[in-house]
């Protein structure tokens, strides 16, 4: 088979570090990690041609219908006078609980912050051929680190604490992402890889004179 054959040439492909800016996030939040590469049998020869770092402000990434202490002040009193929320209110009070149980009330810490990083891949869980590209699809989302140094407040934060957070990031960051960008990139990137590598099969399957 024509996959198998060539996975030697896959196993050696560059892994390409560039910057991109989704949104509002700023490229010096939003690393992408274009990896043109064959992850190992074992692993079910995913392809894997899309990859972000994504650094996450919580809870401050998650307040669509706004950040400030107006607005929370505004959502609650609403909430408690059942008037209908939007979508982004009702996120945001999401948020509001979150930090309840996690003893940093929002109204008590408006501006604490904390900040994490989120790897996202994307690719095929087959290697595809050419004409069967197919849609790819995220194949992996996982809480990458946590990040502080001088230029961070120092929030103290429990183990407990810490994986609560990032069970929350890793539940809710679909609504933040731009996903759908990251899978066209990654069916992108598998196109030009099967391309490389059906010319390169084409010249070692041509017959020197």
């Amino acid at each position: 088979m024509k996959t198998l054959k060539l996975i030697p040439f896959l196993l050696m492909l560059i892994i390409l570090t560039v910057f991109a800016a989704f949104y509002d996030m700023g490229p010096q939040r939003f690393q992408q990690i274009m990896t043109l590469q064959l992850i190992e049998e074992r692993k079910l020869r995913e392809l894997i041609t899309a990859e972000y770092r994504i650094k996450l402000v919580f809870p401050h990434d998650f307040l669509p219908a706004g950040r400030g202490i107006e607005t929370y002040h505004n959502i609650m009193k609403k909430a408690a006078e059942k008037i209908p929320l939007s979508k982004e209110e009702e996120k945001n009070i999401r948020v509001y609980i979150k930090l309840d149980r996690l003893g940093r009330p929002f109204d008590k810490n408006p501006t604490d912050f904390f900040i994490t990083e989120l790897l996202i891949r994307a690719g095929y869980k087959d290697i595809p051929q050419q004409g069967q590209l197919g849609k790819a699809e995220i194949i992996e989302a996982r809480i990458e680190e946590n990040i502080m140094d001088k230029d961070f407040p120092d929030i103290r934060l429990s183990a407990e604490q810490y994986r609560e957070i990032s069970k929350f990031i890793l539940a809710n960051y679909e609504d933040i992402i731009p996903l759908e960008e990251i899978k066209k990139q990654a069916e992108d990137q598998a196109r030009q890889i099967l391309l490389q590598l059906d010319s390169i099969e084409d010249t070692q399957g041509t017959p020197t004179k």
